[in-house]
This record gives structure tokens, C-alpha cells and sequence, in this order.
């Protein structure tokens, strides 16, 4: 089941913190009728009524692998990382071939800070199917969790040499050399990422920032305003890109970006309290107190909210 392959899209993304890579769990295996009534439920966003479903299908056969799998599956997207992995180690003891569940089970010791176990189950299933494209970029992300960069790039290397229409791994390569200070090389890895996959939002993100890093700013802006163009691109990638550009005291531009992010997701409150910021900037008060005061109805308990009280007083005659 294709829809399978990353779990963590129920995570929202790194916002802010460019260069965070995403974990990719494997396709899941084909399954019986019953569990096919569940994958149908998530390929809905049934979340709930799946979850409830595969509760029941392991409640009266304890021995279902593929449905200790889902239920794993649904638990992690609900944050019950302690419940998804007793369900995944579940599913393995019922059948050690499902690798699907080993995978996910290694992405969440990666999220629980236990990248060594992480590793061992990703060798584990490349020891089973050396041509796993996920696992190797997952192993990637242990072995750099690992304090392991050669490591990290050579799993890297290895997926994109099974998978080369993949952005992810060349992404992650492009961080990996950014942090040591590689900039070009982290610019050509962003290119050969935006090439590998033309409709990848992250890759002109992240190249974006290492154009500003490079301090070639007009490029950059071109780069972080081409994102509205990327079907794509949702409201947490959109975000991020207007904050670069107000970083780079670039206003405007950012709230191009902004708008668009409201437009595919009004509810997104991040986009809101930037858009504010923003707009206050530039003395536009009315229509940022607008904002202000609707992030405060999406998020009034959030960790910005005294701050965007503050802004909307501060924009009030």
C-alpha cells in the first residue's frame, strides 16, 4: 500500500529548522479482506475509525500480523509511540518476514532518541532485501543520529543509487554538508534533489536557505517565492519559506508566502502570527491585528500567544 510509505506525514514537519529529513517507512505487504477495509479507512484520513477496526480484527485474532502492523501504524499517528511499538514487536513475533513493521518499528526508536536499536533493525531488513531504498536512507538518519557521517552518507549514496527519482536522501546529503561548513557541495546536492524529484517542495526550500547562506540573495528570494508554484507545497513548507525571507528583512515577499499558506490551510496558526508580525512591520495594523486575533482563536494556549496578545494590543488605536 503506496500510502503507507511515510509515516511520519502525520508529524509536522521540522518548522524553522530546515535540513530536518523525515523518516520513510516501507509499502505494506498486500493484505487480507478485512485489513483492506482498514487500509481503505486510512487512505481516507479515517484515522479513528481504523484504529477501532484494527483494534477489533487483533482482539479476535491475536495472530494477525498485517493488522498488529496497522494498529502500530495508527497508534504512532495518534502519538502512542509505547502502544505503536508493542504492536509492531507484535506483528514481528507473529511473522519475522513482515518488514514492513521492522522499518517502522526503527523509526520509532529513531523518535524515542534510541538510534542504535534503530540501526539494528534497519540492518535487519536490508540484510533481508538489500534493495530497500527506504531502509538505506533511514539507516542514513541513524548513523547520523549516531554521530556517524561517513556512515550516514554512504546509506544515503546507497539509496539514491536504488531510487534515483527520490529528493529525500539528496536533501540529506545537502545537510549533512552544511553543517560541515560545504556549502557548494550543499547547493549541488539541493539541485541534483529538485532534479531527481521536479515536484518535491522541500528541495527549493532547503536550497533557498543555503542560497541565503551563501549570501546570494536574490536568487534565494527567487528560489522561496517559486515554492506557490509547487502543488505540493502545504502550509507548513509555505510558512517556513515566508520566515526566511522576513528573515532576510524581505516582508513583502514573505507575505506572498504567508497568504498563499492561509489559502491551503486557513488553519494553520503559524501562518497567522507570521503574517502578523509581518504586516506590522510594514504598518499595515488593521489587517495584522486580523491575524493576531485569529491565530489567538487557533492557538490560544500556544506558546506564542502572549506574545501575539501583545502585538494585537500593541496594533489596537
Amino acid at each position: 500500500m503506496s500510502s503507507m510509505r511515510h509515516l511520519w506525514v502525520f508529524v509536522p514537519l521540522c518548522l524553522l529548522a530546515l535540513g530536518c529529513a523525515a523518516p520513510k517507512p516501507s509499502a505494506a505487504p498486500p493484505s487480507l479482506a478485512t485489513v483492506e477495509d482498514g487500509e481503505h479507512l486510512i487512505e481516507n484520513n479515517d484515522y479513528d475509525a481504523a484504529r477501532a477496526l484494527f483494534a477489533d480484527i487483533v482482539k479476535g485474532d491475536p495472530r494477525n500480523a498485517r493488522a498488529h502492523y496497522y494498529l502500530g501504524f495508527l497508534l504512532a499517528h495518534f502519538g502512542d509511540n509505547d502502544g505503536a511499538k508493542a504492536h509492531y514487536e507484535q506483528a514481528l513475533q507473529c511473522d519475522d518476514t513482515l518488514l514492513v513493521a521492522r522499518n517502522n518499528l526503527a523509526l520509532l526508536y529513531l523518535e524515542m532518541g534510541e538510534p542504535q536499536r534503530a540501526a539494528d533493525e534497519l540492518n535487519a531488513v536490508i540484510a533481508a532485501d538489500p534493495n530497500d531504498a527506504d531502509a538505506w536512507y533511514n539507516l542514513g538518519l541513524a548513523k547520523e543520529d549516531l554521530a556517524d557521517p561517513a556512515g550516514a552518507k554512504e546509506a544515503w549514496q546507497r539509496a539514491i543509487a536504488l531510487n534515483d527519482s527520490d529528493a529525500a536522501p539528496w536533501l540529506a546529503l545537502s545537510a549533512l554538508a552544511k553543517k560541515s561548513g560545504q556549502l557548494d557541495e550543499a547547493l549541488q546536492f539541493c539541485r541534483s534533489a529538485r532534479q531527481a524529484d521536479p515536484e518535491d517542495p522541500l528541495a527549493p526550500l532547503q536550497e533557498g536557505q543555503v542560497l541565503f547562506d551563501l549570501k546570494k540573495t536574490s536568487e534565494a528570494r527567487s528560489m522561496l517565492l517559486s515554492l506557490v508554484d509547487y502543488a505540493e507545497a502545504d502550509a507548513e513548507v509555505l510558512t517556513t519559506g515566508g520566515f526566511l525571507l522576513s528573515r532576510a528583512d524581505m516582508d513583502a515577499d514573505a507575505i506572498t508566502l504567508y497568504r498563499t499558506a492561509i489559502v491551503r490551510d486557513e488553519a494553520f496558526a503559524s501562518a497567522h502570527l507570521l503574517m502578523g508580525n509581518a504586516l506590522g512591520r510594514l504598518k499595515n495594523c488593521a489587517e495584522a491585528a486580523q491575524h493576531f486575533q485569529r491565530f489567538l482563536e487557533l492557538a490560544p494556549a500556544g506558546a506564542e500567544a502572549d506574545q501575539a496578545r501583545k502585538a494585537l494590543t500593541a496594533c489596537q488605536p
